[in-house]
């Protein structure tokens, strides 16, 4: 299965914040990884842009079935 690993933080809440990906193939393989800086904003909108990049990312590699681990 292929398997996308999110994580989104702020420093302060809300503060300077990012948000990054990492997806494996189903052989665990490396397929991405990706760091984004999203300026100001929170913990809780960090760990969503987070979410809507790998979606965005899975969708563009042709991902239909896979796993979100947050």
């Amino acid at each position: 299965m292929i398997q996308a690993y999110i994580d989104g933080s702020s420093k302060g809440n809300p503060g300077k914040s990012g948000a990054g990906v990492a997806i494996y193939d189903k052989d665990n393989l490396l397929v991405l990884v990706r760091g984004v800086p999203l300026g100001h904003g929170t913990n809780n909108q960090a760990e969503l842009q987070a979410l809507q990049i790998a979606l965005d990312e899975l969708i563009k590699l042709e991902y239909h079935q896979f796993d979100v681990n947050i």
